[in-house]
């Protein structure tokens, strides 16, 4: 809490002064590095761009795959339902068994074997789907062979420990890569 709340009290600071903070940074950068940034700021806005449309298509797919569940298991309030778990799933260390397990768990204590295993079943399909389908759109989105994002992913989850370092780190190397595309950067 007390990190989160630095970080608020940081991010208000740095916006409030935010031309004064990067003028000073621009300062510190070397001549020729300084002439690069706009293209590499260019690059990375259009990076985060994918990344956030692979992410939006996957949660597409999430939602549909849990509204047609839903509506297969007769449940009321499918749209919402879906449309909520999916976006449990889009957050960083939630996901649809997040909602789904407690709720089939409910199911079974409370006699609705039915349910139960539907959202059991509802739960499997969608987590097999979410973990092939993930780094295949995210590599295609990005332009990285789905061997390297994958690998990328796994790296960020084992190196933070948390979902958004799996989601953080194929983002960065995507972003090297541009700028080593663009010959703006020079590793191999």
């Amino acid at each position: 809490f007390v990190a989160f709340l630095v970080g608020l009290i940081a991010c208000f600071f740095f916006a409030l002064d935010y031309p004064r903070v990067t003028a000073f940074l621009r300062g510190l950068c070397p001549p020729r590095l300084r002439e690069k940034l706009p293209e590499a700021k260019r690059r990375v806005g259009e990076v985060f761009r994918r990344w956030l449309g692979a992410y939006f298509l996957l949660f597409l797919l999430t939602f549909g795959e849990l509204f047609l569940g839903l509506l297969l298991l007769r449940e009321r309030y499918a749209f919402l339902l879906a449309f909520l778990i999916a976006l449990m799933d889009i957050l960083p260390v939630l996901g649809v068994g997040t909602a789904l397990i407690p709720w089939a768990l409910a199911e079974l204590v409370l006699g609705d074997f039915h349910l139960f295993i539907g959202l059991g079943l509802l739960y499997v399909v969608v987590s097999l789907v979410r973990n092939i389908l993930e780094p295949r759109v995210v590599s295609h989105q990005i332009g990285l062979h789905p061997l390297v994002t994958l690998f990328f992913m796994f790296l960020g989850l084992r190196a933070t420990g948390s979902l958004a370092g799996m989601l953080l780190f194929p983002l960065v190397v995507m972003i090297v890569k541009q700028l080593q595309d663009a010959g703006k950067i020079h590793l191999w």
